[in-house]
């Protein structure tokens, strides 16, 4: 099954980036235990290809309980035998993989290229926040 995501634009005009491949994932005992997106490299947050050691321009795969992993049998191996993180990050174009549409209603349409904090408000209930840059460091050298 393929899921495409509609993303508006900065002229309002709707794209399909790429098409992210949705496919499910099973256990050894051939038991479906979640959902893995194939994410294209641009759509994945910042620091992500970092902290996994890859070159930052490979697509990577990512579980419906926001795991991250360089293949799918990684990322399905993680939805069979770990314990889902309480948060992770996404970038606003995968946003909408986690938290309900009115969710936009409150906190405005997600910027396609920001990074986001998933994290967890109660059981089975997904909330988001935006992932604020920190401005840079000022030296002593900036002022002279």
């Amino acid at each position: 099954m393929t899921h495409t995501l509609k993303i508006a634009n900065h002229n309002g005009c709707n794209f399909s980036p790429t098409e992210e491949t949705e496919l499910p994932a099973f256990d050894r005992n051939g038991e479906y235990c979640g959902q893995v997106y194939k994410v294209s490299a641009w759509a994945v947050p910042s620091g992500i290809h970092e902290e996994m050691e890859l070159p930052s321009h490979l697509d990577l795969h990512m579980t419906n309980a926001g795991q991250w992993a360089p293949t799918f049998e990684i990322a399905e191996h993680y939805l069979a035998h770990t314990e889902p993180p309480t948060e992770f990050r996404v970038k606003g174009a995968s946003l909408s993989l986690f938290v309900p549409g009115e969710w936009a209603e409150s906190n405005g349409t997600p910027n396609t290229y920001a990074d986001y904090r998933v994290f967890q408000r109660s059981a089975g209930f997904w909330d988001a926040e935006k992932v604020e840059e920190a401005p840079p460091e000022l030296v002593a050298a900036d002022y002279f």
